[in-house]
């Protein structure tokens, strides 16, 4: 059981963290709470900003979250991609193009509630 985690194995990092995302410990959601939770809230605040908003509300909160979570689906499913869509990154090993477009996409969204909030 434990000879997987001896070994410096990506693999096997990937299972972990599936598993806590899944299935969270005190440990995990303790430490998320700490190391995560701060860099979440000033990206959300930075976004309400630059969608002209003092404080982030929850459309803000949930575009932190949308956009986290588009960066963090395109890095772990990549083997997933590669095998139904190979050509979509095979250009993109450093995934430096679906970056800028990640960010594009980020933009029109924070132009979208910006929008939405100045025509209130």
């Amino acid at each position: 059981f434990l000879q997987p985690f001896l070994f410096d194995d990506g693999a096997c990092s990937a299972q972990l963290f599936f598993r806590e995302m899944q299935a969270p410990s005190a440990v995990f959601m303790e430490t998320v709470a700490r190391e995560v939770g701060p860099l979440f809230d000033r990206f959300a605040r930075l976004l309400a900003g630059h969608a002209g908003l003092s404080e982030p509300n929850a459309a803000i909160h949930q575009l932190a979250m949308g956009l986290q979570a588009m960066a963090h689906d395109y890095s772990m499913t990549r083997p997933m991609l590669d095998a139904f869509h190979p050509e979509l990154l095979a250009g993109d090993p450093q995934l430096e193009q679906t970056c800028h477009r990640l960010a594009d996409w980020g933009c029109a969204l924070v132009a979208y509630e910006r929008d939405k909030h100045t025509s209130r």
